[in-house]
């Protein structure tokens, strides 16, 4: 049996470094800027600027745009840019480290919660769409 003291420092550890993969050179890499953080950060720019657009982005062909909802504040406060695109996305997949912690320990336990969280953090799939600032995340 472990212990809720060790469980939660366990879970703020993994989050930190966590944290620090997914925020590391953030603007950088991945290099360039891709056509869907464009349409991402011009859908979040009118949301800004008009409130509710619809649940369909017109730029993007009809794509669900629900996450340029959580994307549009970030707009308002910081402006365009490539950060302002990416850093909501991965402080989503941040936010995945510890509810995915939670969620396998209720289903499975507290080894299969490390194990499983542990891969995650470290998961190259994960972390890529962590950093990307369009809503694959």
């Amino acid at each position: 049996m472990v212990r809720p003291r060790s469980e939660l420092l366990f879970v703020i550890a993994l989050t930190a470094f966590g944290t620090f993969l997914r925020l590391w050179h953030l603007s950088t890499f991945p290099d360039g800027f891709h056509n869907d953080e464009g349409n991402v950060i011009l859908d979040a720019q009118r949301i800004a600027r008009e409130g509710w657009i619809g649940a369909w982005s017109v730029n993007a062909a009809g794509y669900p745009i629900a996450v340029n909802y959580w994307v549009a504040p970030f707009v308002k406060v910081m402006g365009l840019g490539v950060l302002t695109v990416r850093l909501p996305m991965a402080l989503l997949g941040i936010a995945t480290i510890p509810a995915a912690y939670y969620a396998y320990r209720v289903a499975a336990g507290w080894r299969v919660a490390v194990c499983a969280s542990v891969l995650l953090t470290v998961s190259l799939w994960h972390l890529h769409l962590s950093r990307v600032g369009f809503p694959a995340i």
